[in-house]
């Protein structure tokens, strides 16, 4: 896949769930086959400590702007190569993600929705 953008989307990551909320998948070699996502607009929403953002190979192009991140009773947990982030601003200093020129984008807040994560299940 690549050139893709995801906006607008509400993703709900509980503890039985397998994954991350936004992941890529490289190969045994790992190799990539996603390149230049674009992911903008969305909430994620994560419980049992869960990874909301799961990026094994950065260097394939994803560019993440104006997203809400939030983890219930737990940090959020963001992975981008082989580093763990527990804090959007944390994240967002080190690689330059949730940023435009010197502008902070993004938020890491309760969304505030009601009974999150009872919308059902789409995939596994």
């Amino acid at each position: 896949m690549q050139d893709t953008k995801i906006y607008n989307k509400t993703i709900y990551v509980s503890e039985v769930t397998h994954g991350a909320a936004i992941e890529d998948f490289p190969d045994e070699d790992g190799k990539c086959f996603v390149y230049g996502t674009e992911v903008y607009n969305n909430i994620f929403i994560g419980t049992g400590g869960k990874d909301l953002v799961k990026i094994l190979n950065p260097q394939s192009g994803w560019n993440f702007k104006n997203n809400c991140y939030f983890s219930y009773g737990e940090k959020i947990k963001i992975v981008w190569g082989d580093k763990t982030y527990t804090s959007l601003d944390e994240w967002r200093k080190a690689t330059g993600q949730e940023m435009m020129n010197e502008t902070v984008l993004g938020f890491e807040a309760d969304p505030g929705l009601p009974d999150a994560g009872q919308g059902g299940i789409v995939g596994d």
